[in-house]
């Protein structure tokens, strides 16, 4: 669950940053080396319910974009369907 907050809210973050003119590998890699500029965890603190103690270390999150590229991800609100429902909601119920 913490994962998904936090991908996603890397992935809005871009999304919000990048312009016409951007080079996305710049910006990105520009909020990758330092999330706290753009209020990356501290979002994810105000907004759910997750201790400062359960978020995971920085510098994996630069290890695992380093691997995954950013562009290999929907946003969550993207990922919903009448049918089949929201997929955090049902990482929340399990």
């Amino acid at each position: 669950r913490i994962h998904a907050l936090l991908v996603d809210r890397y992935l809005q973050t871009y999304k919000d940053k990048m312009t016409f003119f951007s080079d996305g590998e710049l910006v990105f890699k520009d909020i990758v080396e330092d999330p706290d500029k753009f209020y990356i965890f501290k979002t994810i603190l105000a907004k759910t319910n997750v201790s400062k103690f359960d978020l995971p270390n920085r510098e994996a999150y630069k290890d695992f974009f380093g691997i995954n590229p950013i562009s290999s991800f929907k946003l969550l609100s993207q990922q919903c369907s009448y049918m089949g429902g929201c997929f955090l909601e049902k990482i929340e119920r399990a």
